[in-house]
């Protein structure tokens, strides 16, 4: 378990609780030697590690694991895309063109923010944010927003969190997104909001690479 963020402590860590679980448990148990020349209690040890762990590094599992998260989620998508003389393929396809030839034309209206340029975070804090966006003929459902909170050291920044915007509102093609969120860390830190387009066909973000930093 992470617990430092300085490596070279989190290592100093790590070997030693390796080595006082190997001196004050492993080598105990391992040489409870009765008269049968063997340790019951390592004995017991190893046949539940056997029984419990092995059975997560098998071929069987893999095979599973690729069925259960991979294979039968990809048959599924191709039954939607192709059924009715692949209905939902083209209006992904349409979808994708209309959101190619929109995306520039996005316009910020309003951008409502905390400022944190000369304040620390504080932590159990409140904080709102909202945008205003003219999206044309994009719609509002199509559009999401996140808040994506870095740290910054030595001119690097590391992710933080990230948190989702709502849509609160859609009128004459102008939506307004907004965000309450209770800071659960304190600091410095930097943030951006990112948009990028949404469709439930969609198989994952990244597969359709449209995105906008605010």
């Amino acid at each position: 378990e992470q617990i430092y963020e300085d490596h070279e402590l989190q290592n100093a860590m790590d070997a030693e609780i390796i080595y006082e679980t190997l001196e004050d448990e492993i080598l105990p148990m391992y040489y409870e030697i009765n008269e049968k020349g063997y340790s019951p209690r390592w004995a017991m040890q190893i046949k539940n590690t056997i029984a419990q762990i092995a059975p997560h590094f098998t071929m069987k599992r893999q095979l599973d694991d690729y069925y259960r998260k991979f294979y039968s989620k990809l048959l599924t998508r191709s039954n939607i895309l192709t059924q009715n003389h692949y209905e939902k393929a083209r209006e992904l396809t349409e979808w994708k063109k209309m959101m190619t030839d929109s995306w520039n034309n996005i316009e910020i209206v309003r951008v409502s923010y905390p400022n944190t340029t000369n304040n620390a975070i504080e932590l159990g804090t409140y904080y709102h944010a909202e945008i205003v966006l003219q999206l044309n003929n994009i719609p509002a459902h199509n559009i999401g927003i996140e808040m994506v909170i870095t740290e910054k050291e030595n001119d690097t920044h590391f992710y933080k969190d990230v948190y989702e915007m709502e849509l609160i509102e859609e009128r004459n093609g102008r939506a307004v997104y907004s965000l309450h969120v209770e800071a659960t860390w304190s600091g410095v830190y930097e943030y951006a909001f990112r948009v990028y387009p949404t469709h439930h066909l969609l198989p994952h973000r990244q597969d359709f690479p449209l995105v906008k930093w605010i």
